[in-house]
Protein backbone atom coordinates (compact mmCIF):
# COMPACT_ATOMS: atom_id res chain seq x y z
CA UNK A 1 0.00 0.00 0.00
CA UNK A 2 3.33 2.41 -0.48
CA UNK A 3 3.13 2.98 3.74
CA UNK A 4 6.52 2.07 5.88
CA UNK A 5 6.68 2.81 9.67
CA UNK A 6 8.97 4.98 11.59
CA UNK A 7 9.76 4.91 15.10
CA UNK A 8 9.91 8.41 17.20
CA UNK A 9 10.57 8.86 20.38
CA UNK A 10 8.35 11.28 22.56
CA UNK A 11 9.93 12.83 25.68
CA UNK A 12 7.24 13.90 28.85
CA UNK A 13 8.11 17.03 31.03
CA UNK A 14 8.00 15.39 34.94
CA UNK A 15 8.88 18.46 36.95
CA UNK A 16 10.76 20.64 38.22
CA UNK A 17 13.96 19.87 40.54
CA UNK A 18 15.97 22.03 43.33
CA UNK A 19 18.88 19.58 42.60
CA UNK A 20 20.50 17.72 39.46
CA UNK A 21 19.51 14.20 41.67
CA UNK A 22 15.84 14.87 40.66
CA UNK A 23 15.76 14.88 44.52
CA UNK A 24 13.92 17.68 45.76
CA UNK A 25 10.87 18.57 43.75
CA UNK A 26 9.96 21.96 43.35
CA UNK A 27 5.70 21.97 43.43
CA UNK A 28 5.09 25.88 44.05
CA UNK A 29 6.84 28.69 43.17
CA UNK A 30 6.61 31.83 45.17
CA UNK A 31 7.46 35.75 44.02
CA UNK A 32 10.11 36.50 46.36
CA UNK A 33 12.15 32.98 45.20
CA UNK A 34 14.87 35.56 43.54
CA UNK A 35 17.55 34.12 41.97
CA UNK A 36 17.69 30.28 41.76
CA UNK A 37 18.61 27.14 39.62
CA UNK A 38 16.16 24.86 38.93
CA UNK A 39 16.57 21.39 37.06
CA UNK A 40 13.81 19.70 34.51
CA UNK A 41 13.31 16.08 34.40
CA UNK A 42 12.37 14.33 31.36
CA UNK A 43 11.30 10.78 30.97
CA UNK A 44 13.38 8.81 28.39
CA UNK A 45 11.31 8.92 25.25
CA UNK A 46 9.09 5.78 24.88
CA UNK A 47 9.21 4.55 21.10
CA UNK A 48 6.27 5.62 19.25
CA UNK A 49 5.00 4.27 15.32
CA UNK A 50 4.35 6.79 12.88
CA UNK A 51 2.85 5.52 8.90
CA UNK A 52 4.72 7.56 6.58
CA UNK A 53 3.20 7.18 3.17
CA UNK A 54 6.01 7.11 0.77
CA UNK A 55 4.21 5.92 -2.56
CA UNK A 56 1.07 5.88 -3.95
CA UNK A 57 -0.40 3.50 -6.64
CA UNK A 58 -2.69 4.02 -9.72
CA UNK A 59 -3.14 1.08 -11.96
CA UNK A 60 0.34 0.46 -13.40
CA UNK A 61 1.96 3.35 -11.95
CA UNK A 62 2.97 4.40 -8.96
CA UNK A 63 3.73 8.03 -7.69
CA UNK A 64 7.33 7.48 -5.88
CA UNK A 65 9.59 10.64 -4.81
CA UNK A 66 9.24 14.15 -6.23
CA UNK A 67 11.01 16.62 -8.42
CA UNK A 68 10.00 19.99 -9.95
CA UNK A 69 7.93 19.31 -12.91
CA UNK A 70 4.81 22.25 -13.97
CA UNK A 71 5.11 25.95 -14.50
CA UNK A 72 3.59 27.67 -11.90
CA UNK A 73 -0.04 28.89 -12.09
CA UNK A 74 -0.49 32.65 -12.47
CA UNK A 75 -2.70 33.08 -9.50
CA UNK A 76 0.18 31.25 -6.72
CA UNK A 77 2.44 33.39 -5.25
CA UNK A 78 6.14 32.51 -3.86
CA UNK A 79 8.27 33.08 -1.05
CA UNK A 80 11.19 35.23 -1.42
CA UNK A 81 13.47 32.77 1.04
CA UNK A 82 14.11 29.86 -0.45
CA UNK A 83 14.00 26.84 2.17
CA UNK A 84 16.67 24.09 2.74
CA UNK A 85 16.44 22.35 -0.06
CA UNK A 86 16.53 25.52 -2.31
CA UNK A 87 12.90 25.26 -3.20
CA UNK A 88 10.20 28.59 -2.42
CA UNK A 89 6.90 27.57 -0.30
CA UNK A 90 4.36 28.81 -2.53
CA UNK A 91 0.75 30.38 -2.06
CA UNK A 92 -0.97 27.62 -2.30
CA UNK A 93 1.15 25.16 -0.09
CA UNK A 94 3.44 23.50 -2.93
CA UNK A 95 7.12 24.17 -2.96
CA UNK A 96 8.49 25.04 -6.27
CA UNK A 97 11.65 25.37 -7.93
CA UNK A 98 13.22 28.62 -9.07
CA UNK A 99 15.13 29.03 -12.47
CA UNK A 100 16.48 31.48 -15.15
CA UNK A 101 15.06 29.89 -18.52
CA UNK A 102 18.03 28.67 -21.06
CA UNK A 103 16.29 26.93 -23.50
CA UNK A 104 17.21 25.01 -26.36
CA UNK A 105 15.46 27.50 -29.02
CA UNK A 106 13.36 29.90 -29.41
CA UNK A 107 10.69 27.97 -30.46
CA UNK A 108 10.21 26.61 -26.69
CA UNK A 109 6.98 27.06 -24.96
CA UNK A 110 5.76 25.86 -21.49
CA UNK A 111 2.64 23.15 -21.37
CA UNK A 112 0.24 26.51 -20.56
CA UNK A 113 0.77 27.62 -24.00
CA UNK A 114 3.38 30.37 -23.26
CA UNK A 115 7.08 30.79 -24.86
CA UNK A 116 9.70 29.93 -22.79
CA UNK A 117 11.80 33.64 -22.58
CA UNK A 118 15.25 33.55 -22.66
CA UNK A 119 16.73 34.69 -19.39
CA UNK A 120 13.41 35.06 -17.74
CA UNK A 121 12.87 33.44 -14.44
CA UNK A 122 10.37 30.81 -13.64
CA UNK A 123 9.24 28.59 -10.92
CA UNK A 124 7.98 25.05 -11.30
CA UNK A 125 6.08 22.85 -8.68
CA UNK A 126 7.86 20.55 -6.79
CA UNK A 127 5.56 17.78 -7.62
CA UNK A 128 5.42 13.30 -7.00
CA UNK A 129 7.28 11.57 -9.95
CA UNK A 130 4.95 9.52 -11.91
CA UNK A 131 7.08 6.04 -12.57
CA UNK A 132 5.55 3.29 -14.86
CA UNK A 133 5.62 -0.16 -13.78
CA UNK A 134 7.68 -2.42 -16.50
CA UNK A 135 7.59 -5.74 -14.60
CA UNK A 136 6.87 -6.54 -10.70
CA UNK A 137 7.32 -10.12 -8.72
CA UNK A 138 5.52 -8.90 -5.78
CA UNK A 139 8.45 -7.70 -3.95
CA UNK A 140 9.63 -5.41 -6.02
CA UNK A 141 9.05 -3.51 -9.30
CA UNK A 142 11.12 -2.27 -12.01
CA UNK A 143 9.77 1.22 -12.76
CA UNK A 144 11.42 4.18 -15.08
CA UNK A 145 9.30 7.43 -15.09
CA UNK A 146 6.86 8.32 -17.41
CA UNK A 147 8.51 11.34 -18.84
CA UNK A 148 11.41 13.26 -19.42
CA UNK A 149 12.41 15.30 -16.07
CA UNK A 150 15.88 16.50 -17.08
CA UNK A 151 17.97 17.44 -19.63
CA UNK A 152 21.78 16.21 -19.34
CA UNK A 153 24.96 15.41 -21.35
CA UNK A 154 25.66 11.82 -21.74
CA UNK A 155 29.15 12.98 -21.17
CA UNK A 156 31.96 15.19 -21.96
CA UNK A 157 33.64 12.82 -24.22
CA UNK A 158 32.91 9.64 -23.57
CA UNK A 159 29.99 6.87 -24.01
CA UNK A 160 31.79 4.63 -21.25
CA UNK A 161 28.47 4.30 -19.27
CA UNK A 162 30.10 3.47 -15.67
CA UNK A 163 32.68 6.81 -15.95
CA UNK A 164 29.69 8.93 -17.30
CA UNK A 165 28.41 11.97 -16.16
CA UNK A 166 24.73 11.06 -16.06
CA UNK A 167 25.20 7.96 -14.33
CA UNK A 168 27.02 10.29 -11.50
CA UNK A 169 24.40 12.65 -11.78
CA UNK A 170 21.36 10.21 -11.37
CA UNK A 171 23.03 8.42 -8.27
CA UNK A 172 24.54 11.49 -6.74
CA UNK A 173 22.07 14.78 -7.48
CA UNK A 174 18.92 13.22 -8.86
CA UNK A 175 19.01 10.87 -6.00
CA UNK A 176 19.43 13.05 -2.90
CA UNK A 177 17.11 15.65 -4.50
CA UNK A 178 13.94 13.72 -5.55
CA UNK A 179 14.21 11.17 -2.83
CA UNK A 180 13.82 11.56 1.15
CA UNK A 181 15.98 9.44 3.57
CA UNK A 182 13.15 6.60 4.19
CA UNK A 183 12.21 6.38 -0.02
CA UNK A 184 16.08 6.65 -0.58
CA UNK A 185 15.96 3.30 2.16
CA UNK A 186 13.25 1.24 -0.36
CA UNK A 187 15.04 1.77 -3.43
CA UNK A 188 16.97 -1.39 -4.89
CA UNK A 189 21.10 -1.14 -5.44
CA UNK A 190 20.52 -3.17 -8.87
CA UNK A 191 23.26 -5.16 -10.85
CA UNK A 192 23.62 -3.36 -14.35
CA UNK A 193 23.81 -5.41 -17.58
CA UNK A 194 26.23 -3.27 -19.67
CA UNK A 195 27.23 -5.96 -21.69
CA UNK A 196 27.52 -6.29 -25.46
CA UNK A 197 24.01 -8.00 -25.72
CA UNK A 198 22.75 -5.07 -23.63
CA UNK A 199 23.88 -2.31 -25.98
CA UNK A 200 22.32 -4.61 -29.72
CA UNK A 201 25.84 -4.72 -31.04
CA UNK A 202 28.32 -7.68 -30.40
CA UNK A 203 30.84 -7.21 -30.38
CA UNK A 204 31.13 -3.58 -28.81
CA UNK A 205 34.44 -2.94 -27.67
CA UNK A 206 32.84 0.29 -26.00
CA UNK A 207 30.36 -1.99 -23.89
CA UNK A 208 31.97 -1.16 -20.03
CA UNK A 209 31.37 -3.92 -16.88
CA UNK A 210 28.61 -3.60 -15.19
CA UNK A 211 27.53 -1.35 -12.65
CA UNK A 212 25.57 -1.43 -9.31
CA UNK A 213 23.49 1.86 -9.47
CA UNK A 214 20.52 2.41 -7.21
CA UNK A 215 19.19 5.22 -10.26
CA UNK A 216 19.95 3.97 -14.31
CA UNK A 217 19.11 4.45 -17.92
CA UNK A 218 17.58 1.68 -19.70
CA UNK A 219 19.71 -0.42 -21.76
CA UNK A 220 18.73 -0.26 -25.71
CA UNK A 221 17.89 -3.99 -24.75
CA UNK A 222 15.15 -3.25 -22.34
CA UNK A 223 13.98 -0.51 -24.63
CA UNK A 224 12.58 -2.88 -27.25
CA UNK A 225 11.22 -5.74 -24.62
CA UNK A 226 7.76 -6.33 -25.78
CA UNK A 227 7.51 -7.52 -22.07
CA UNK A 228 8.15 -4.22 -20.54
CA UNK A 229 5.16 -2.81 -22.91
CA UNK A 230 7.33 -1.63 -25.77
CA UNK A 231 7.74 -2.72 -29.53
CA UNK A 232 10.27 -5.11 -30.47
CA UNK A 233 11.27 -3.33 -33.50
CA UNK A 234 13.61 -0.52 -33.17
CA UNK A 235 12.31 1.43 -36.06
CA UNK A 236 8.69 1.19 -34.58
CA UNK A 237 7.42 5.14 -33.89
CA UNK A 238 6.62 3.18 -30.68
CA UNK A 239 3.79 5.58 -28.36
CA UNK A 240 5.43 3.82 -25.32
CA UNK A 241 8.84 5.14 -26.10
CA UNK A 242 7.46 8.52 -26.79
CA UNK A 243 8.30 10.90 -23.63
CA UNK A 244 7.22 14.39 -22.91
CA UNK A 245 9.71 16.75 -21.83
CA UNK A 246 8.64 18.54 -18.10
CA UNK A 247 8.01 22.66 -17.90
CA UNK A 248 11.48 22.34 -16.08
CA UNK A 249 12.98 20.75 -18.56
CA UNK A 250 11.95 22.64 -21.11
CA UNK A 251 13.17 25.67 -19.44
CA UNK A 252 16.63 24.43 -18.33
CA UNK A 253 17.23 23.58 -22.38
CA UNK A 254 15.77 20.26 -23.09
CA UNK A 255 14.72 20.03 -26.80
CA UNK A 256 11.12 19.62 -27.54
CA UNK A 257 9.38 18.65 -30.59
CA UNK A 258 7.47 21.47 -32.34
CA UNK A 259 5.56 19.37 -35.20
CA UNK A 260 2.16 18.87 -35.02
CA UNK A 261 2.13 14.80 -34.21
CA UNK A 262 4.99 14.89 -31.95
CA UNK A 263 4.32 18.27 -29.75
CA UNK A 264 6.17 18.35 -26.52
CA UNK A 265 8.14 14.70 -27.18
CA UNK A 266 11.63 15.13 -26.61
CA UNK A 267 14.88 12.63 -27.52
CA UNK A 268 15.94 10.62 -24.63
CA UNK A 269 19.30 8.96 -23.69
CA UNK A 270 19.44 5.18 -23.52
CA UNK A 271 23.07 3.77 -21.47
CA UNK A 272 23.82 1.80 -24.36
CA UNK A 273 27.43 3.02 -26.52
CA UNK A 274 27.24 3.15 -29.83
CA UNK A 275 29.77 0.26 -31.48
CA UNK A 276 32.22 2.52 -33.74
CA UNK A 277 32.29 6.15 -32.32
CA UNK A 278 33.53 6.19 -28.39
CA UNK A 279 31.85 10.23 -28.49
CA UNK A 280 28.02 8.47 -29.44
CA UNK A 281 25.40 6.65 -27.43
CA UNK A 282 22.26 5.23 -28.22
CA UNK A 283 19.14 7.29 -27.98
CA UNK A 284 15.48 7.22 -28.46
CA UNK A 285 13.82 9.48 -30.91
CA UNK A 286 10.80 12.39 -29.93
CA UNK A 287 8.71 9.67 -32.16
CA UNK A 288 9.40 6.57 -30.57
CA UNK A 289 12.26 4.66 -32.28
CA UNK A 290 15.18 3.70 -31.10
CA UNK A 291 18.80 5.51 -32.30
CA UNK A 292 22.11 4.49 -33.00
CA UNK A 293 24.07 6.91 -32.32
CA UNK A 294 23.48 10.26 -30.66
CA UNK A 295 27.03 12.39 -29.46
CA UNK A 296 27.35 12.10 -25.78
CA UNK A 297 27.60 16.17 -25.27
CA UNK A 298 24.58 17.30 -26.30
CA UNK A 299 23.43 18.64 -23.04
CA UNK A 300 20.00 19.03 -24.84
CA UNK A 301 18.64 15.37 -24.64
CA UNK A 302 16.47 14.10 -22.02
CA UNK A 303 16.90 12.00 -19.39
CA UNK A 304 14.31 9.32 -18.02
CA UNK A 305 15.18 7.62 -14.62
CA UNK A 306 14.45 3.79 -13.88
CA UNK A 307 15.13 2.10 -11.15
CA UNK A 308 14.07 -0.68 -8.39
CA UNK A 309 11.46 -0.33 -5.73
CA UNK A 310 10.91 -2.67 -2.82
CA UNK A 311 6.85 -2.65 -2.82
Amino acid sequence: DGSFEVAQGKYTFLGWYKDAEFGQQVTSLTLDLGDATLYAKWSEPTEQKETVQVYTREGNYIYFGEYPQTIKSADVTVDDVADEDGYYLGSDGARYAKVVADPYNSYCTFSDGSSVADGATYYFKVEPIRWRILSEDGESAFILADGILANKAYDADSNNYKNSDIRAWLNGEFFNAAFGEISQSLIETTNVDNSASSTGYIPNKYACVNTSDKVFLLSYREAVNSAYGFASSSSTYDTARRMTVSDYARSTGAYMDTSKSYFGCGGWWLRSPYYDYSSSARDVYTYGSVGNSHVVYDDGYGVVPALNILL
